[in-house]
């Protein structure tokens, strides 16, 4: 449509999904021909498509209607929805106004919004709790390097927990300690085998993450201290560090780390949120860190190019 913001009359009843009206000079809009059908998955994506209703389905049939303006309709209607109000450009003059069939404006504070998008929330292709999960096995020499990664650790604890040093570090070895004889204990399958998580990262059932290596014939390789030092934070986290002139690291922008997304699969188990209260806030939070880890990155390249201009 034109740059200024135009003006479409929605109208339920009429026998067409778009229709021009000479005496008003308004088009006017099937709402649920217009309505966008919004798909979030887990991992902080969204697809944005559009249906015809059930009154409407044979109009392209008709070798008078005209789909391409139908279409820039209904993505300047969408204007009025955004997704993420911190990402929308679309200046208030631009937006469409909408009207009802009788012509008085539809408010935002209306309950009822004939052309609000239907939103629906999904896990993504691949993940753990979608229909078809993607998995990763590591090879046995790959877990026979974890074990003794894991039984060395685990020689040390003892040898501190058995001087009798308490220290506060002591409730920490004694977690750990446990962690790692359950860890060596359990079968090769729990140890090597990958699922894809609702945050992107591929972990075993004993939280432990693979890491994506290009320079690997399958693409990842085992982290590099296996189960013996699980990062729940992230593998990156001090690789995204930068620090201030005093020397200490400035606050990291927060992400959707798998200690995180452990809390929320907690609430899930304990019938304190339901599967729909989960994808809502895996969505929204995996979008929050991603447009942190934008925000990092477009900084570390601001500063990277004044310290090549200096």
């Amino acid at each position: 449509m034109s740059g200024l913001s135009a003006t479409y009359v929605l109208d339920p009843d009429q026998s067409e999904p778009v229709k021009f009206n000479y005496q008003t000079d308004k088009y006017h809009v099937c709402p649920d021909c217009a309505r966008a059908h919004e798909l979030r998955t887990c991992n902080g994506e969204i697809t944005i498509t559009f249906e015809f209703c059930e009154n409407h389905l044979d109009a392209p049939k008709n070798p008078c209607f005209d789909q391409v303006l139908l279409d820039e309709i209904r993505e300047d209607i969408h204007t009025l929805y955004p997704f993420d109000s911190s990402l929308d450009t679309t200046s208030a003059e631009c937006k469409p106004i909408l009207l009802y069939a009788d012509y008085s404006y539809v408010s935002k504070w209306d309950k009822t919004k004939p052309a609000e998008p239907v939103i629906f929330y999904a896990h993504t292709k691949g993940c753990s709790r979608s229909e078809s999960p993607e998995v990763l096995i590591i090879s046995a020499n790959a877990i026979a390097l974890m074990d003794d990664i894991a039984t060395k650790r685990l020689h040390n604890i003892i040898t501190i927990l058995d001087a009798n040093i308490q220290t506060s570090e002591h409730p920490k070895l004694l977690g750990e300690r446990t962690r790692l004889e359950s860890c060596l204990s359990a079968c090769k399958t729990a140890k090597g085998m990958y699922m894809k998580r609702c945050n992107g990262e591929y972990r075993n059932s004993l939280d432990d993450e693979i890491i994506p290596d290009p320079t690997e014939p399958n693409g990842y390789r085992p982290s590099d201290m296996g189960y013996a030092m699980l990062d729940m934070e992230g593998p990156c986290e001090k690789k995204r560090w930068t620090y201030g002139d005093n020397g200490w690291p400035n606050p990291i922008p927060t992400t959707f780390t798998y200690k995180k997304l452990k809390i929320e699969l907690g609430k899930v188990a304990e019938g304190k949120a339901t599967e729909h209260d989960f994808l809502v806030t895996v969505w929204y939070s995996t979008r929050s860190g991603k447009r942190s880890e934008a925000w990092l990155k477009e900084r570390l390249e601001l500063q990277r190019k004044s310290k090549s201009r200096g």
